[in-house]
């Protein structure tokens, strides 16, 4: 096919030099001016394709891009062009490692995945699809050449990563997926051998051979998600709950009417032991009680504040009373008071207390300076 034929088919043409610099896949171009046409099958790129001579009329339908159909000119079904932009049919566009500069839009031509290369980047991430299943299981992994490929999933700003609690959670393995009742509200980490489970409702124990969180706040909630049962925060590796009670249980599973052991906070700074619920306390048992205290210095003799549910005072020959001011102590106080020196008279007679103090009295007077110790029960 000459040249005058192209003009004549409505193919671009003119001067070699007025041939567009940036071409777009399908677009044609004839020469006048040395009787060659060109072809762009790359974008940004002419093919020199001489000056024809076996050619033949466009193929297919009108907007069609052509191929080389058996020296003819074919049209593609699937990819058609207005002159500007190039248009595949669903599943007509296909490449086996296509290399994405910056990112895929939707329909509208917003961004909706974005791609951050990384120099020399040899791990990545591999979706695998799945056949019919009930469930059917679906994965998205870390790969690559290297041994250990972490997965960071990462929010923006103040925003949160979330999981859908309304569907099914469950725990995968290589061989099955366990699922649990949507009711349970369970959320599974790794696999049934190493398992977390968040929120159990009524369900057995799962073995958990190690869980490492690094977070600077953590929550356990209450089943309504309204009120944190046990927070757990950075600064100095402390734990707080807020109305809830840390319990235990000697069944096998989480009902709780089998819970008989538990820690909670009675009131402002005042912990009990109890049996699962408030207010009904349980035993403790310790190898060694340890009680804030105030030993009084040998030598200083007399009436003492001490603060502190235990301490030492100590009497002056001749003394036979002594004056604590205990900002602890109530008219309910219980007071145990024991003689720590070998004194010849000095026994403990009575203990009284008042609000805010307690009265020691001896006896007998002391023979000589005589230390005696206290602990305050309420």
């Amino acid at each position: 096919m000459g040249i005058q034929s192209l003009v004549a088919l409505g193919i671009q043409s003119g001067l070699l030099a007025g041939r567009p610099t940036t071409p777009f896949v399908g677009q044609t171009f004839a020469a006048s001016d040395n009787g060659h046409w060109y072809l762009c099958l790359v974008a940004g790129a002419w093919i020199d394709m001489g000056t024809g001579g076996g050619g033949g009329s466009p193929g297919g339908s009108n907007t069609q891009l052509q191929y080389n159909n058996s020296s003819a000119f074919g049209g593609i079904s699937g990819a058609t062009s207005d002159g500007t932009n190039v248009t595949f049919g669903s599943g007509n566009l296909r490449a086996t490692s296509p290399q994405i500069t910056t990112g895929v839009n939707d329909a509208n031509g917003n961004s909706m995945l974005a791609f951050t290369a990384t120099g020399s980047a040899v791990n990545g991430f591999t979706a695998t699809n799945a056949a019919t299943g009930n469930p059917a299981v679906v994965s998205l992994a870390a790969t690559g050449s290297s041994t250990n490929v972490a997965m960071n999933l990462a929010s923006k700003g103040t925003g949160a990563v979330g999981v859908n609690a309304s569907t099914v959670l469950g725990t995968y393995t290589s061989t099955a997926f366990v699922v649990h009742a949507t009711t349970d509200k369970n959320f599974w980490l790794d696999n049934s051998t190493k398992g977390c489970r968040i929120g159990v409702a009524n369900d057995a124990f799962t073995t958990v051979t190690s869980l490492s969180l690094s977070v600077t706040n953590f929550y356990l909630m209450n089943a309504a998600g309204t009120q944190a049962l046990m927070n757990f925060t950075q600064a100095g590796n402390q734990a707080y709950a807020s109305g809830g009670i840390l319990s235990w249980s000697s069944s096998a599973t989480q009902a709780d009417t089998t819970l008989d052991t538990g820690i909670a906070r009675n009131t402002a700074g005042v912990l009990e032991v109890n049996n699962g619920s408030a207010n009904t306390y349980r035993d403790l048992k310790v190898r060694q009680h340890f009680v804030d205290q105030t030993i009084t210095a040998g030598g200083t003799t007399g009436n003492q504040t001490i603060n502190k549910a235990a301490g030492t005072v100590n009497f002056a020959a001749s003394a036979t009373a002594i004056t604590v001011t205990n900002s602890l102590v109530t008219t309910s106080s219980t007071i145990y008071c024991s003689v720590r020196t070998n004194d010849a008279t000095a026994t403990i007679k009575n203990v009284v207390p008042s609000s805010g103090s307690f009265v020691i009295t001896l006896s007998a007077a002391a023979t000589a300076e005589t230390s005696v110790g206290f602990l305050v029960i309420n």
